[in-house]
């Protein structure tokens, strides 16, 4: 602006709000961050050219916007080696959550290594002055871990790509509000039986035995989630004050519907999209215009896209548009909004789709079609979910966010949904499990050839059949690296008995290998 003359005329929104002004000044703060950072690497590297730059953040750009570092694709794309804080005690001992902070890590680090760079070996205690969270939470969620949760804790992380897992506390602080906390061994440095689990561990992958695995890759996801800054923004904007975070629900409970169906899905920027035929759009409700219209350039050439509800309400600035769908989504969608609630403190949205009472949450839209073929609908009979072709492509658009219903009551109804959007997309899913509990991952081998994880996070030894789809190829049991496989394969399926808090990891060799369908993220 002409009036300004001097950055002491600047001055930071007094009360932030969902405003033009606000978001720019979001969007200062955080390219004012990693100019910050990039001047530090700089600085290094004037002095030692060949040092080894790494970072690490606490996989926390979806739900925790306001710090400055959070930002996996912008921090990890400033340095050679990315990593993450991962502490069970302040997130809860779910599975799901581990390998959701994994799999943002491996979205933003763009097939660089990356680390989990501060993992719990030990005890937290509740402390007034500790920057735990803990309080409320029940003893083995996380506050007095045992050599059980060692290993799985530490074996979930490896399936999850990375590539190293450090504690970083060999043991315990003596001083301040951590004292004894997060540390293998006990306070006078003697061993106990976390630390042996620790080192055992230490000793199996650095074997040379497993350098195949460790020079593999991640396979990439079925599906991405769409992730865009600018709703991020947006999203801690409109929600100051208000005890909800409805981006976290909406793609968290997304990450989580997949998950539970032993689904991988991956965590993806708008830069991203041209490696994915199959999106999810978990929180579309501010959209910039560029990004809708590179949106529908990708539909438009073949891609299927499932958008939760209200896409582009609000557009560049914060604006609401007097169209809805704005920016050209209408056409795109073949709809038009009837109505529009925006009610996030509610719990009763429910519609109707493939023949089930899924609920919602967050906002409901409704919809009036305009070539669109009604899919599902809300108990008053109006639409809710619209399917429409668009050029090579096909969209489907979910007035409301089943992901935050999900988030909040994950009923066997809303678990379907996702498995059955998977389906819309025309895939299935590369493992297929009978017996509930366990949860896979696929690693591709350098050369051809797959690793497959098999992870029980329960207290329970857990029966169960897989079956590899048969678009990956025909397989032929090769090693196993950990724990026990005694079956041979029969027509790409595998019967295992996985122990409780542990995994199997098992290299299949393939005779027919099918690059398009077995593909590394980055």
């Amino acid at each position: 602006m002409y009036s300004l003359q001097s950055w002491n005329d600047v001055h930071p929104p007094y009360r932030p709000g969902p405003y033009a002004h606000s978001l720019d000044w979001l969007k200062f703060k955080k390219d004012n961050f990693y100019e910050l950072m990039q001047w530090r690497i700089d600085t290094i590297r004037a002095n030692d050219p060949d040092s080894l730059i790494m970072a690490h953040g606490e996989a926390a750009a979806l739900n925790n916007y306001r710090l400055g570092g959070s930002d996996e694709w912008r921090a990890a794309a400033k340095v050679q080696v990315y990593g993450y804080t991962f502490a069970h005690e302040r997130h809860g001992t779910q599975l799901w959550k581990q390998m959701h902070a994994a799999d943002l890590v491996r979205a933003g680090s763009e097939g660089k290594p990356y680390w989990h760079n501060e993992i719990q070996g030990g005890p937290v205690w509740f402390n007034p002055f500790s920057h735990t969270t803990i309080k409320g939470s029940t003893r083995d969620n996380g506050r007095f871990p045992t050599d059980e949760d060692v290993r799985f804790w530490s074996l979930a992380s490896i399936a999850g790509g990375a590539k190293g897992v450090l504690n970083p506390r060999w043991r315990p602080l003596l001083d301040g509000p951590l004292f004894g906390a997060y540390g293998y061994y006990n306070m006078d440095g003697s061993p106990n039986s976390r630390s042996r689990m620790a080192s055992a561990l230490a000793k199996w992958i650095n074997h040379p035995d497993r350098k195949a695995f460790c020079e593999s890759v991640s396979a990439r996801g079925q599906i991405g989630l769409l992730v865009t800054q600018e709703a991020l923004a947006f999203k801690y904007l409109l929600g100051l004050g208000v005890d909800s975070d409805v981006y976290d629900e909406a793609i968290s409970g997304a990450y989580r519907g997949f998950f539970d169906n032993n689904i991988q899905a991956d965590f993806v920027s708008m830069d991203q999209i041209d490696r994915y035929d199959l999106l999810f759009y978990p929180f579309p409700v501010l959209m910039e215009r560029e990004d809708a219209r590179k949106l529908t350039e990708w539909v438009e050439k073949g891609g299927k896209l499932i958008c939760q509800g209200c896409p582009a309400y609000f557009g560049d600035t914060g604006r609401v548009g007097t169209l809805q769908p704005d920016f050209g989504l209408n056409v795109l969608f073949g709809v038009k909004q009837h109505e529009a609630e925006f009610m996030p403190d509610l719990d009763d949205i429910r519609f109707h789709y493939a023949g089930k009472e899924v609920r919602g949450g967050l906002f409901m839209q409704s919809y009036i079609s305009e070539g669109a073929e009604v899919k599902g609908t809300y108990p008053d009979g109006t639409a809710a979910v619209a399917e429409y072709a668009y050029g090579k492509g096909k969209t489907l658009l979910i007035g409301t966010f089943p992901s935050a219903g999900y988030y909040h009551h994950a009923d066997e109804n809303s678990r379907s949904f996702f498995a059955g959007v998977l389906a819309w997309g025309g895939k299935k899913p590369e493992v297929a499990i009978t017996g509930d509990g366990v949860y896979t991952r696929l690693f591709e081998k350098p050369g051809g050839g797959i690793f497959l994880w098999i992870l029980n996070p329960g207290k329970a030894a857990i029966d169960a059949n897989l079956s590899l789809s048969e678009e990956l190829g025909s397989f032929r049991l090769g090693r196993v690296l950990w724990g026990q496989c005694r079956n041979n394969m029969n027509r790409n399926c595998i019967r295992v008995k996985v122990p409780p808090k542990d995994g199997i990891l098992l290299e299949l060799e393939i005779s027919r290998y099918q690059a398009s369908h077995i593909r590394t993220y980055g």
